[in-house]
């Protein structure tokens, strides 16, 4: 699935769509994003996300799982690298980041 134009993102806005969880299929049709599909897109326009930016925005409570199938060389073959972070409190968590630069081809 490729990411979505500006012309494509402002549809789904003037139809009451939130681009970031609906696109258009290639038959004119409005379909809501996978979890997967999100995920991939923001980690391609933003170049990071956190374990708990992931559950807030797209109640995406298994990132590493859907980070692994990113990473797959048979599904998505995503450059992604993994940070691990201490929170203030104790205790660690996951920040991904994706690499266009150095894209697995």
């Amino acid at each position: 699935m490729k990411v979505q134009t500006k012309q494509e993102r402002d549809f789904l806005r003037n139809h009451g769509y939130h681009p970031d969880q609906y696109y258009v299929k290639k038959n004119g049709t409005v379909a809501k994003k996978t979890k997967h599909q999100m995920v991939r897109d923001h980690l391609i326009l933003h170049g990071s996300i956190s374990t708990w930016e992931a559950i807030q925005k797209y109640r995406a409570t298994r990132l590493a799982a859907i980070v692994f199938n990113l990473k797959d060389p048979r599904k998505e073959n995503m450059n992604i690298t993994t940070e691990i972070r201490p929170m203030d409190g104790g205790g660690t968590y996951a920040m991904y980041h994706f690499n266009p630069q150095t894209q697995i081809i």
